[in-house]
Order: structure tokens, then sequence, then C-alpha cells
């Protein structure tokens, strides 16, 4: 791994402000805008299991290192 660390969408202010804070840069709260709405079904309730079988098998190493479900 090349990074130090990671901002996920998914905790996006967290992650940002311990960035800024690991920086030494005063706090920035981002903005909390929704743009266009759209579909939310998770991929694994869309994808075949051949396709997210093929997904899994060249994202493995993400997929551990995220703690993402498979």
């Amino acid at each position: 791994m090349i990074a130090d660390a990671f901002i996920r969408h998914d905790t996006l202010q967290a992650d940002f402000d311990a960035t800024t804070d690991r920086l030494n840069i005063p706090p920035i709260q981002l903005p909390n805008e929704r743009y266009i709405e759209r579909d939310r079904t998770p991929a694994r309730d869309v994808l075949s299991e051949s396709q997210r079988a093929r997904i899994y098998e060249r994202c493995a190493p993400e997929f551990e290192l995220f703690g993402w479900d498979r």
C-alpha cells in the first residue's frame, strides 16, 4: 500500500477531519448537499453471482483492506 490513509465516502467528514488534524489544518465542514436522487440498490442485489465473483476476484485486496462483505 502506498497511501498513508484513505478518505472513505461512507465516513467522509470524519476521515477528512482526521486528515486536516494530522496536517495541522483548521477544521473545515464539508458541504452536505444532496444532488440527483438515484437508485441505491446495493450492487450485491443487482449483479449476478458470476459478476460478483469476478469483481471479488479482481478486487480481493481492497475487500480485505476495507472490510467489505463479499
